[in-house]
């Protein structure tokens, strides 16, 4: 750095009076004659290409000759070190998962919907109100997806089809909420569902209750029998896949490395995967002890109390 401050001296070596890096950087170079310079360029995602044109250029010129010769992109290392959660982050991350966990299912009950009156858009603003009230951001907009009999499937994304706001919610709907914050340089990723009970119900269709149980199924495979730390994210998800085919459940998987981006670096047991070669760095990397994953999935399942 340019200047000496006590808090950096916590963190790094900060002399007095520090040098000019043109200056040390050879002497640097000369001193441990490296055989690898890892530097955050020539990568697939952005947190590990982050070198400017300028300074790549400064370090070629300033380093000492040969020393670009050394040059390798760092994405490895940074991967590893952005996908592994300490010990000393767990209670940090349990609490945020737990408040995430709380405002949802708040944001899908009674508190919130009062249904023929509640629309989309008040769901996502109460969600806004809330992340204000707790002293949290988020990474990305609170997503809700409606579903209803007789109304056909949004198909303008698949799966992903997010509902108009304008949308008031009914009975008998069956509402999908994608929530996250942001606290502490870590995200959470969470995504329930809610059915809006008719007049006179005690519980959902038959259908839609086996519906659930079809995900629950997927669910237990994925994270109680096929995930485990050093198996390849393919491996994991053929597994798993293999299994619900067994059990003649149509079932989807797009579960990502979660912590200091919503999206984070590190393997992704996600059927995308397989159809984009630009990635194909974190299929080869297993899953690592003290990894975090938002597991995110579904499965299709034809309700007969809604025609099929």
């Amino acid at each position: 750095v340019g200047y000496a401050e006590d808090n950096l001296r916590k963190f790094f070596e900060a002399p007095d009076d520090p040098r000019p890096a043109d200056k040390v950087l050879p002497e640097l170079y000369e001193k441990y004659k490296p055989n690898k310079i890892g530097l955050s360029f020539g990568a697939a995602r952005g947190a590990e290409r982050s070198l400017t044109y300028d300074t790549y250029n400064f370090l070629s010129e300033k380093m000492g000759a040969g020393a670009q010769e050394h040059f390798v992109p760092a994405a490895p290392l940074i991967e590893e070190y952005l996908d592994t959660r300490i010990p000393e982050e767990f209670a940090t991350y349990r609490t945020m998962v737990e408040l995430t966990s709380v405002l949802t299912r708040r944001a899908l009950s009674s508190e919130v919907i009062k249904p023929g009156k509640t629309t989309v858009g008040d769901v996502r603003r109460w969600l806004y109100d809330q992340l204000w009230a707790n002293s949290v951001t988020t990474w990305f907009e609170p997503d809700l997806r409606v579903q209803r009999k007789g109304r056909p499937n949004d198909t303008s994304r698949g799966f992903l089809a997010v509902a108009p706001e304008s949308i008031v919610i009914e009975r008998g709907d069956l509402v999908h909420l994608d929530f996250g914050i942001t606290y502490m340089g870590l995200n959470t990723d969470w995504q329930k569902m809610a059915y809006v009970l008719r007049e006179g119900e005690k519980q959902p269709a038959f259908g839609l209750q086996r519906a659930l149980k079809n995900t629950n199924e997927l669910q237990d495979a994925l994270t109680m029998r096929a995930a485990r730390p050093g198996r390849l994210p393919g491996e994991v998800y053929n597994l798993t896949m293999d299994e619900m085919k067994n059990k003649g459940i149509e079932a989807q998987i797009y579960s990502h490395p979660i912590g200091n981006q919503g999206h984070g670096l590190g393997p992704g047991i996600d059927f995308r995967s397989s159809k984009r070669p630009d990635i194909g760095a974190s299929l080869a990397q297993p899953l690592r002890p003290g990894c975090y994953t938002s597991i995110e999935l579904n499965t299709q399942s034809a309700v007969p109390e809604w025609d099929g």
